[in-house]
């Protein structure tokens, strides 16, 4: 998955806004939603990297590779 950053905020302010919507999300009790799902950082030197693992309804994990790339 590849985000595009356009303003003056950095990767780790959206890194902690994401985590924040997805914790908020948590607590809605809808059951879409856990904090396993959140991003994390993954050390990378050339762009800023993030990973996030998934419980599919079907019980197995899909991990997502997120590149973000400041514009």
């Amino acid at each position: 998955m590849i985000g595009y950053i356009q303003d003056s905020n950095n990767a780790d302010y959206w890194l902690a806004k994401i985590n924040q919507w997805i914790t908020e999300l948590t607590n809605t009790k809808t059951g879409l939603w856990c904090e396993d799902d959140g991003l994390n950082k993954y050390n990378s030197n050339k762009c800023d990297r993030f990973l996030s693992s998934h419980k599919r309804m079907n019980k197995t994990i899909m991990t997502l590779h997120h590149y973000w790339i400041k514009l």
